[in-house]
């Protein structure tokens, strides 16, 4: 099996705008967001903290979340294609996990497609309660969300598939690498939508 090269975490800029745009088009056929929305995302809200993945220095995924009064909600994620099934999504995760604790926030929420159900399950195993459902929230085709929420951990545990350095704008944080196996990037992808 392939195993990952070094990993980093940054916060995202206006000069990736361009890449992260037609890296969710290659994610999620069409239903990812518009270039001016994650312009609007990264230059016009206050609220907003969106970072991007690297690994060997090229993207290979996003998050983005909303950093409100004692909570964090989790607004996108995405994975390169070519890069899914490698634990990268789970990963991406527990950062945001990490972000809402160095914000003190008490909750981490998101939103997801109610038929993603390989997505739904990876944010069980990560601690997320389905908490409600939202009618209608996505479009194209129009589709339920499903809310989730877990309590932010006191500590989230340090590890990733690789070597892993974090910068949270001026701030370096490491974590370790793993001994988990790595997936190949040449494996079939197991169709789960990271939106």
């Amino acid at each position: 099996m392939q195993r990952l090269m070094l990993l980093s975490i940054r916060p995202m800029t206006a000069s990736d705008i361009s890449a992260i745009y037609q890296m969710h088009e290659r994610a999620f056929g069409g239903r990812g967001w518009s270039e001016d929305a994650l312009r609007r995302e990264l230059e016009d809200s206050r609220i907003s903290r969106y970072y991007v993945l690297e690994e060997g220095g090229e993207p290979a995924g996003m998050f983005g979340c909303w950093v409100l009064p004692g909570e964090v909600h989790l607004v996108t994620i995405c994975i390169e294609p070519g890069r899914q099934r490698r634990g990268l999504g789970e990963l991406l995760v527990r950062v945001a996990m990490r972000l809402a604790g160095r914000y003190e926030a008490d909750a981490l929420r998101l939103e997801v497609r109610a038929s993603n159900e390989p997505a739904l399950r990876l944010y069980e195993r990560l601690g997320f309660s389905r908490d409600g459902r939202r009618r209608n929230l996505y479009g194209n085709p129009v589709e339920d969300g499903v809310l989730m929420n877990r309590e932010v951990p006191d500590e989230v545990e340090r590890r990733a598939p690789a070597a892993l350095r974090i910068d949270w704008g001026g701030e370096v944080e490491a974590w370790d690498e793993t001994d988990a196996p790595v997936y190949s990037a040449h494996e079939p992808s197991s169709g789960v939508r990271e939106d």
